[in-house]
């Protein structure tokens, strides 16, 4: 059974508002701190963020603070936990992440906010909790009021608690206001709940007709493997690979060659009992090199020569027409050069067309 410890800590906030908040063992948020991915510059970084590192941004614009300890005039000089922290500029939005659970419990959640600066607009920062079947508000953390006059450098606490959770899907969403920081998320679950597969840092990169889809898991006790699916309309997936799920491994990679214009991609998550956990979707517009083709000599006498290269999928296919649009050569091509006997073919004009995956190609000839 899994361990619950209980720290009771008070502090005054904004006129005497006294908070009780409990503390425990395992955070079933990822990346609760925003410490992944790791930025390399002090300051500023990914100015204008829907999403990072399992969280959902909506609003802002956002970005992510790096700091050091060293004097940073946009907002804290030090994150609260760890190096790294939300800001939202410009204007109010919101930070979220989804979970299931899958038995009764109680839950705690809670957050750090912080000024991104003093003289800026008063606001308030707080956490709700979302029941996402019937899209309503079943929790909402104490509210921080912050004046013009808050300490940039101190971050203040925010927690809520829910009793006798019912298992489902829900919502941890922090309300943030500009002049905002945040940092340091928490969701506590009292029961040891199991959860169903979370995937979290889904993402992929396409280059030279390759993509190379990343992904990670926060819990996968009960992974049993993933199902790697594509698409090239976004409704209709089919499996293109199958990796088993690695007790001590939470980052797989998997490579796809393709050359389709547009690829979608999703990961089936299989767990032990059957149970079926999807990823998002992701759509990419790929950048594949178009195949090169060159036919001579032209004109041509008895042989001519077909030169294919970067095709994908190694197999092409030729269509010959004569004037009057009549089929007169069909055949299969492959990389490298090909050569097609045309001695049977009338002196005359000819036009060619090769098609390989969703490009084509035409050329005309003289048969001389």
């Amino acid at each position: 059974m899994k361990k619950i410890y209980i720290l009771i800590t008070l502090f005054i906030f904004n006129a005497g508002s006294i908070t009780i908040f409990a503390q425990c063992t395992s955070n079933f948020l990822n990346n609760p701190s925003f410490e992944t991915p790791v930025q390399t510059n002090i300051g500023n970084n990914l100015t204008g963020l829907t999403s990072f590192g399992g969280w959902t941004m909506t609003g802002g614009p956002f970005n992510v603070i790096k700091t050091n300890g060293s004097s940073y005039g946009g907002g804290p000089d030090n994150a609260q936990n760890g190096t790294q922290y939300i800001d939202i500029t410009s204007a109010a939005g919101t930070v979220y992440q989804d979970f299931t659970i899958t038995c009764s419990t109680n839950i705690t959640y809670g957050g750090y906010f912080a000024r991104r600066e003093v003289g800026g607009a008063d606001f308030t920062a707080f956490i709700e909790i979302i029941n996402l079947t019937t899209n309503t508000v079943i929790g909402t953390s104490t509210i921080l009021n912050f004046t013009n006059a808050t300490n940039q450098e101190t971050w203040f606490n925010t927690t809520g608690t829910i009793t006798a959770l019912a298992p489902g899907n829900y919502r941890y969403r922090a309300t943030i206001a500009d002049f905002c920081n945040f940092d340091n998320a928490l969701l506590c679950l009292s029961t040891p709940c199991i959860l169903p597969i979370k995937f979290a840092n889904f993402s992929a990169d396409y280059n030279n007709c390759k993509t190379n889809l990343n992904w990670s898991v926060a819990n996968q006790s009960n992974i049993q493997q993933f199902d790697i699916e594509y698409s090239n309309n976004g409704l209709n997936f089919s499996k293109i690979g199958q990796m088993a799920s690695l007790q001590n491994q939470q980052n797989y990679s998997f490579e796809h060659n393709t050359s389709s214009a547009k690829s979608y991609y999703r990961i089936k998550g299989i767990e032990l009992n059957g149970s079926i956990t999807y990823s998002k979707s992701l759509k990419l517009i790929s950048d594949c090199k178009k195949t090169s083709v060159l036919i001579y000599p032209n004109p041509v006498i008895d042989h001519l020569l077909i030169s294919i290269t970067n095709n994908q999928s190694n197999l092409a296919k030729l269509t010959i027409y004569d004037w009057s649009g009549k089929l007169v050569v069909g055949k299969n091509l492959k990389n490298g050069t090909n050569e097609i006997n045309l001695e049977n073919l009338s002196k005359g004009v000819y036009s060619i067309k090769i098609q390989q995956n969703e490009e084509s190609s035409k050329f005309t000839i003289l048969k001389k």
